[in-house]
């Protein structure tokens, strides 16, 4: 949803900046078919360009502006680090039992604001629909006659002539006098540019951008560039340009303003008799138009040169969704969590089919080692995006190359039932961990956990059930919950039992909050977040294999 308020963002900026040099150079000048192109053009550039980015990527030279934390000692402990980590982004937002009960806002905020731009669309929409409806009954209602290969259609109500496709729609009476002539060939003009299209076109855009108020603006300079237009060609054909004038101020008065037609005098006429006055541009006018349409293309240079320092992997880490490989994520319950940091210069790793992807260019496991080294000083995470049917021996292949390489803060995206994104943090141990190992902790204490099962929620309550027996004790550092689970496994699997056995921890942790502060563990502070989990360690142990 962020990529597509930057981009209407974008869009809208740079629409208002094409059309402010339109106004300021290419409409003072008789340009008239150039100024018609521009306008058109207009909002088709302003829609695409903001969506060009030129890619520079280089597998072997990777790296994150802003490092990844790592241990830079041994001696710390792997379960303090983590716990510290989490807490750095572990966000504003709560577990799924706490978060349930209140009113998300920016969501509330986002869906009336989708709902209002629907109906901004449906409005401009009907608006015109009514406008070809009212015209082809029009059409039903009143004679047409054919004179010199147009259309004319002779009304009963006194109206201003106007154009539509090839019709040309006029009193009857006006029809019979002298000066239907003029009116004739100034509305064939209209006719044989093919106006009309241009109208539809723009309101089309029109319906679907109405917030943004230059392409209202846009479209009435696109009427008055046609009227210029028909105004030379009537001048240039040989009638007088005093009798002209004349006619034009005699339809002044009309009653009839539609937004898809072209009414004789539906411009400024001051204007109109100004610019059929004006010489033609000169030397210098044709500087200046160059100059604003040279303008034009380097600011969208500009913008496409913005655009192209978010990489691909920087987008994909703001999606549900992965490009290179179309990976089927885990699907987990919502668990309220969500990493309150800027992911855009997060590396991403794509898995799936035993295929590595990082960013948008697949890569071998040995890759990883070329990664750049960090330095302690905490980070983002990588972002896992792992197909929920992917083996867990390759992924445990990447997990061991990332520990080697000292990238081990890992961010997990997988996805809800109804399709929205669900994150789990993981801090894979450093190669030469000196912590507790799973074979050196006795039995009584330690926990095991199938991770490859499909026990699920009954995971959570094993953990919770066991973790308080150790708190009702005093002791509960010494409880360690180990996950077990074979290479042959699926990640999405394991994923569903890693989280359940996280929940077991969180479900404790929320509770001592509740009691010690009267909040939810995820809105205290990094001292009340220390005292919650005090002699409570989050001792999750991951087996080898």
């Amino acid at each position: 949803m962020s990529d597509l308020i930057f981009y209407i963002a974008e869009s809208t900026v740079l629409s208002i900046v094409f059309y402010a040099l339109y106004v300021s150079v290419l409409s003072k000048e008789t340009f008239f078919q150039l100024n018609r192109a521009v306008l058109l053009a207009i909002p088709i550039l302003s829609l695409f360009f903001p969506m060009l980015r030129i890619e520079f990527v280089d597998l072997t030279g990777l790296a994150v502006d802003q490092p990844l934390d790592h241990l830079s000692s041994f001696s710390k402990s792997y379960y303090d680090a983590m716990a510290s980590w989490e807490f750095e982004v572990r966000g504003n937002t709560s577990s799924s039992k706490y978060s349930s009960d209140r009113i998300n806002w920016f969501d509330v905020s986002l869906y009336l604001t989708i709902l209002i731009y629907i109906v901004g669309i449906l409005i401009c929409l009907s608006r015109t629909v009514w406008s070809i409806r009212w015209i082809v009954k029009t059409l039903m209602k009143h004679p047409i006659l054919e004179s010199d290969g147009v259309k004319v259609v002779r009304l009963v109500n006194p109206t201003a002539p106007f154009s539509f496709l090839n019709y040309l729609f006029v009193h009857a009476p006006l029809a019979d006098s002298t000066e239907f002539r003029q009116i004739l060939d100034h509305e064939r003009t209209h006719i044989e540019e093919k106006h009309t299209f241009d109208l539809l076109y723009i309101q089309m855009v029109a319906a679907f951008l109405w917030f943004n108020p230059v392409i209202w603006l846009l479209l009435k300079s696109l009427k008055t560039t046609h009227e210029y237009i028909a105004d030379r060609k009537i001048i240039q054909s040989g009638y007088s340009v005093d009798e002209y004038q004349t006619l034009l101020l005699r339809q002044l008065i009309s009653n009839n303003s539609q937004q898809l037609v072209h009414n004789f005098n539906l411009s400024f006429i001051k204007k109109r008799i100004t610019m059929m006055t004006n010489k033609k541009s000169s030397w210098l006018g044709r500087i200046k138009v160059s100059a604003a349409i040279i303008a034009m293309f380097c600011c969208s240079v500009i913008l496409i040169r913005c655009n192209s320092k978010i990489d691909d992997e920087q987008i994909s880490s703001l999606k549900i969704s992965s490009d290179p490989t179309e990976v089927d994520l885990p699907t987990l319950p919502a668990s309220g969590f969500r990493f309150d940091g800027d992911l855009r210069d997060a590396l991403t790793f794509t898995i799936s089919n035993n295929t590595l992807h990082i960013g948008d260019k697949e890569a071998d496991v040995s890759a990883i080692a070329n990664l750049q080294g960090v330095e302690d000083g905490g980070g983002l995470p990588i972002i896992m995006m792992v197909d929920k049917n992917q083996q867990m021996g390759f992924v445990r292949k990447v997990q061991m190359a990332l520990r080697e390489a000292d990238r081990r803060k890992l961010l997990y995206i997988a996805k809800t039932v109804s399709g929205e994104r669900v994150e789990v943090v993981l801090m894979l141990p450093p190669t030469r961990e000196t912590g507790l190992s799973a074979n050196d902790i006795p039995k009584e204490r330690l926990l095991k956990i199938n991770l490859g099962g499909n026990e699920g929620e009954a995971n959570k309550q094993k953990v919770y059930d066991f973790i308080m027996s150790y708190v009702s004790k005093g002791n509960a550092e010494l409880a360690v919950v180990s996950g077990v689970m074979d290479n042959a496994g699926t990640f999405g699997t394991y994923l569903l039992n890693f989280f359940y056995v996280k929940e077991g921890y969180i479900k404790i942790y929320q509770e001592r909050a509740k009691k010690m502060y009267g909040k939810d563990f995820y809105q205290t502070s990094q001292e009340e977040f220390t005292a919650v989990r005090e002699k409570i360690p989050t001792n999750i142990s991951i087996a080898e294999n």
